[in-house]
């Protein structure tokens, strides 16, 4: 039996509905290292903590002990959710609303781009990390994996933040897929 990963006791956990969201590591990683220079300029790729950003082996971890912990009781099975899926697929969006428990019609696929005074408001912190979401006007479809080659991407990591950390994010990167294709395999469809 897995035992549990996370620093919640199991019978606070077994309450919860787990949806995890899990992204291509290809577009995941260089975004958070973009955002997390950007909220934190000395942080590099080799800063302390960091690697443990770069991997979805505790995400793998978490859901194989909530999948045996959900047989075993009869608590709630995860969710894993594929970003793709939420961009291109908006049945996979309902189904999870009507999961939750949620009303499907309260759903919006378009709204207002934040600006202005408005975005004085926003926390600098989310700012940094929802700066594509607030300036939208609904779903971008066009931040999918699809077509993604990794080889381009790291040529684009490399002009973007230099070889070394583009050859970095791509271990990274490399190390994630078995872990992502196990995780993307569970998926809502």
């Amino acid at each position: 039996k897995a035992l549990n990963p996370t620093l919640l006791p199991d019978n606070y956990l077994s309450t919860f509905k787990p949806v995890i969201l899990i992204r291509h590591p290809a577009l995941a990683y260089p975004s958070l290292y973009r955002a997390t220079r950007a909220m934190l300029p000395h942080i590099t790729i080799d800063s302390k903590g960091m690697s443990i950003n770069f991997t979805l082996a505790w995400m793998r971890m978490t859901y194989n002990w909530l999948e045996q912990s959900a047989a075993a009781s009869g608590t709630c099975k995860p969710i894993v959710l594929d970003a793709d899926d939420i961009m291109l697929d908006r049945a996979v969006v309902h189904q999870l609303v009507l999961a939750l428990g949620g009303d499907p019609n309260e759903l919006i696929f378009n709204w207002n781009a934040v600006q202005g005074t408005e975005l004085e408001d926003v926390q600098p912190f989310a700012r940094v990390f929802e700066s594509t979401l607030l300036a939208s006007q609904g779903v971008l479809k066009t931040k999918t994996s699809a077509n993604l080659e990794i080889e381009r991407e790291a040529e684009a990591w490399a002009n973007e933040f230099g070889k070394e950390v583009a050859d970095k994010l791509r271990t990274y990167v490399e190390n994630a897929m078995e872990d992502y294709e196990y995780l993307k395999a569970q998926r809502l469809t």
